[in-house]
């Protein structure tokens, strides 16, 4: 079961603290306060994933930056591990682009613990480590939306 409950802390610390719910959730209902669900998914995943659409509207250059992805390459094929925006991202508590340019915030070692590791023990990770911006992080060569 999905959790309806969204913390205030989350919005007020999120880049999108100015935005009102319906920005995003436009199928709120005013009158009964519903949140109707709009056809069905097979479980929680899949509803993140159909979720993550509603990104779209705004960010749509992004978007279509990551229609070329081999994320959205495996997700096509039926691949439902995979990253979408919110997996990145946040849903709610969606932090600023200068968290994901540091070593504890960069998105990309949630899925890829393992070469994040490598990449710690790297060159680049120990700059990166000690407090460097001169030293690339995951998107710098492999792209951030459009991830080859």
């Amino acid at each position: 079961m999905l959790s309806l409950t969204i913390q205030q802390a989350w919005i007020r610390e999120s880049v999108h603290r100015k935005h009102e719910c319906i920005d995003c959730h436009t199928v709120y209902e005013y009158v009964t306060g519903l949140h109707p669900v709009s056809g069905t998914s097979a479980n929680g995943r899949a509803w993140s994933i159909k979720a993550a659409d509603m990104c779209i509207r705004c960010h749509y250059e992004k978007a279509a930056q990551q229609k070329d992805s081999i994320h959205a390459a495996l997700l096509a094929q039926g691949n439902l591990r995979v990253p979408v925006c919110t997996d990145c991202h946040g849903a709610h508590a969606v932090g600023s682009h200068a968290a994901a340019k540091t070593m504890d915030g960069v998105p990309c070692r949630k899925c890829h613990a393992e070469i994040f590791g490598a990449y710690r023990q790297s060159v680049h990770g120990m700059i990166k480590g000690q407090g460097s911006n001169k030293a690339p992080l995951c998107g710098n060569c492999h792209r951030s939306h459009d991830v080859r």
